[in-house]
């Protein structure tokens, strides 16, 4: 009988970390028939965000190769500084590392890799002390990881020191496109396109003129903050159209209110909306057979099975 590699994937308590694991893992799945998948789940204390999704994977992910660990919650106090998050981490590591015990004596799986969200690092020496390889989940965008990776490298080469002054770096920032959800963006149920009209209306702004503050999947600004931000759109003399949420629940603005507003700003059809659908066009390419992405996957796994027996 063969032996399953299997993969343990710890992604952040964050709604687009987790939701981009689930599907690394479909895939994983999808291309080889030897792989199995541990799935560990955290919950992140006074946020419940992300707690409609978690709850509903044991029914959307009906595989018996793919197993769900709801890692019980432990004690903590409410988040006051930004190294709450490191602090709850480590409070896990002993659960991670009993569940990665576990898989290392099983019978019918052997334990080929820990995978693990850019955000968990504090539990990566579970992966030394069980001598499997470690592989870091970027859930950004490919240039983003880029930038990173060659601000080491200014640093760790060239002593830039990115601490202090960055007025003398010189050269330009470009931003690159944005990553497209492949299945979010062909069209509403009721005919709109919201994707390709909140792109037209930021393709119809003049170039570097639109500032966007946000904070991910969690958090956002509180009242003072918003009123700093609109003083210094003031001080700069600039054209505004500011878009605040001013609601006092801090809920996110919907979609149709996104919708109605871009629609009142733009036509319904231009060459935007049709650059948009070529973008589509060519992820969906990248992720077929033979594009960029599929064969990326593809090394990934061989390497996974380069020292497995």
């Amino acid at each position: 009988m063969i032996k399953s590699a299997e993969l343990v994937l710890f992604p952040a308590p964050a709604i687009g970390h987790i939701v981009s694991m689930v599907e690394l893992a479909k895939l994983l799945l999808e291309r080889h028939p030897h792989i199995s998948i541990t799935l560990l789940l955290l919950k992140l204390p006074y946020y419940s965000s992300v707690d409609s999704y978690t709850n509903s994977l044991s029914h959307s992910l009906v595989t018996p190769r793919i197993r769900l660990v709801h890692l019980p919650p432990q004690s903590v106090q409410p988040p006051r500084s930004l190294t709450f998050f490191t602090g709850f981490l480590e409070l896990h590591k002993p659960l991670v590392r009993d569940v990665v015990a576990e898989l290392s004596r099983s019978d019918s799986t052997q334990l080929a890799a820990l995978v693990v969200d850019m955000f968990c690092s504090a539990v990566n020496d579970v992966a030394d002390e069980f001598g499997v390889p470690l592989y870091v989940f970027f859930t950004s965008g490919a240039v983003c990881a880029d930038i990173l990776l060659h601000m080491r490298r200014l640093h760790d080469e060239e002593g830039v020191d990115f601490l202090g002054e960055l007025s003398d770096l010189g050269g330009e920032l470009k931003l690159a496109r944005p990553l497209l959800n492949l299945n979010g963006h062909a069209g509403n149920a009721d005919g709109s396109h919201e994707y390709e009209d909140i792109m037209g209306w930021l393709e119809g702004q003049p170039p570097s003129s639109v500032v966007f503050l946000c904070f991910g999947s969690m958090g956002s600004f509180d009242e003072d903050q918003d009123r700093e931000i609109a003083r210094g759109l003031e001080l700069s003399n600039q054209r505004k159209e500011p878009m605040v949420d001013a609601n006092d629940t801090n809920d996110l603005v919907s979609a149709e209110e996104i919708r109605r507003a871009v629609e009142s700003l733009m036509e319904q059809e231009n060459e935007v909306r049709r650059k948009v659908k070529r973008m589509s066009e060519a992820c969906r390419k990248a992720v077929g057979d033979g594009g960029s992405s599929y064969s990326s996957l593809g090394r990934l796994i061989d390497d996974i099975f380069k020292n497995f027996p």
